[in-house]
């Protein structure tokens, strides 16, 4: 998730531009059932524990899956995921 973050802030950097930020995600991620399993620690792998040989579903943490699937607006669940209580924050 810290990687997409990073990833999404470098689209427009300075003020006087605009930038987009795409987000691709593979069928498979919308179609996976998720719990509150993972509520603990919102990075932990959807598997609980990734091997050499572990899939990219395996691999994929909660929160990136939560993201994927939210209905809700991205600046609000980013700022929840991130801990932000600054106005800045919630701004939509």
């Amino acid at each position: 998730m810290s990687e997409m973050i990073q990833r999404a802030g470098r689209a427009a950097r300075d003020s006087d531009m605009q930038g987009l930020f795409l987000e691709l995600v593979e069928p498979w991620v919308l179609r996976l059932a998720i719990n509150d399993a993972g509520s603990d620690d919102p990075d932990r792998p959807f598997s609980g524990t990734v091997a050499k040989n572990s899939s990219k579903q395996d691999r994929t943490g909660y929160a990136a899956i939560r993201f994927a699937q939210s209905e809700t607006c991205r600046r609000v669940f980013l700022s929840k995921y991130l801990d932000d209580e600054t106005p800045e924050g919630w701004v939509i």
